[in-house]
């Protein structure tokens, strides 16, 4: 728990503190969102239609888990480098 506080303590922005905070305290709130993120992109015809064409849920379990992992990549980037100027 000090860790935590020493490691926000650091961050002067208030919205960075606020960003930071969210993921410190509320790491499964994001897990979820993530995953319901994929759900509802997958549940789009024209997606679901290439996935099963091309075979990436049905090849194996790492390449789900590879465009998971990706997907939060992507995300974790552009919540972390956003501009605020221009939302």
């Amino acid at each position: 728990r000090r860790e935590r506080m020493r490691f926000l303590e650091r961050i002067k922005d208030p919205v960075k503190l606020a960003a930071a905070l969210a993921w410190v305290e509320y790491p499964l709130i994001f897990h979820i969102s993530l995953e319901f993120g994929l759900f509802k992109t997958y549940a789009i015809p024209s997606v679901s239609k290439i996935l099963a064409e091309t075979g990436q849920f049905t090849k194996s379990v790492n390449s789900c888990l590879r465009r998971y992992d990706d997907t939060n990549l992507i995300i974790n980037e552009m919540i972390a480098h956003r501009d605020l100027d221009h939302p």
